[in-house]
């Protein structure tokens, strides 16, 4: 959903609008796993999961 200028007047639209923005999102999960793993886990597992589905598929 984009979000204009006169949405963000609106605190819901706001936050609405922040939400929809992944990397913000999971910035938490990713400073974390960065600390702990030394790499972004669930980025590389999930794009892992994401290519045997499409492998998958064909």
């Amino acid at each position: 959903m984009g979000c204009s200028a006169t949405q963000y007047s609106s605190r819901w639209y706001a936050a609405r609008c922040a939400s929809d923005f992944p990397g913000e999102t999971f910035r938490v999960l990713r400073e974390r796993e960065m600390r702990e793993y030394g790499e972004y886990r669930t980025r590389r597992l999930v794009l892992q999961a994401w290519e045997r589905l499409q492998g998958a598929k064909q």
